[in-house]
């Protein structure tokens, strides 16, 4: 995974840290589906932020202070981060991302169903259009 996210970045021009640690992205993930209520900017804003924090500034996002300080940054209100790690919902909703994953023989994140074609890991900006072009023009 870490070489292709490193070929990508590269080509984004996106500075990543050598990481010296892994976490649990449990609560982030929860953030994440808590945050989709807040709609596209604000989710899209955290994942950005996420993915920043922990591949560029090397930031632990297990840490639930880190995790609320990066929310708050996307306006995404208290309420919804309290909601994130307390509101069965957005468990349950994880629960169904996993078992969808589970379904299509997903292992590894992120990963992107394009009909019956899978797309793991860090993926270009190419490829999606590739395969939502095809997705697309398929009968």
């Amino acid at each position: 995974m870490m070489a292709n996210l490193e070929r990508v970045a590269e080509e984004e021009n996106i500075p990543l840290a050598k990481l010296n640690f892994i976490c649990n992205s449990k609560d982030a993930l929860l953030l994440s589906e808590a945050a989709k209520t807040c709609g596209a900017k604000a989710f899209y804003a955290l994942h950005e932020k996420l993915f920043r924090a922990y591949f560029v500034d090397s930031k632990n996002i297990a840490d639930r202070n880190l995790l609320r300080e990066l929310a708050l940054s996307c306006e995404i209100d208290d309420k919804t981060i309290e909601s994130a790690w307390n509101d069965e919902k957005h468990k349950h909703r994880l629960l169904q991302n996993f078992d969808s994953a589970r379904q299509h023989n997903i292992q590894s994140v992120p990963s992107f169903v394009f009909g019956e074609k899978i797309l793991t890991g860090v993926v270009s900006e190419k490829s999606f259009r590739k395969a939502a072009s095809e997705l697309l023009t398929s009968d």
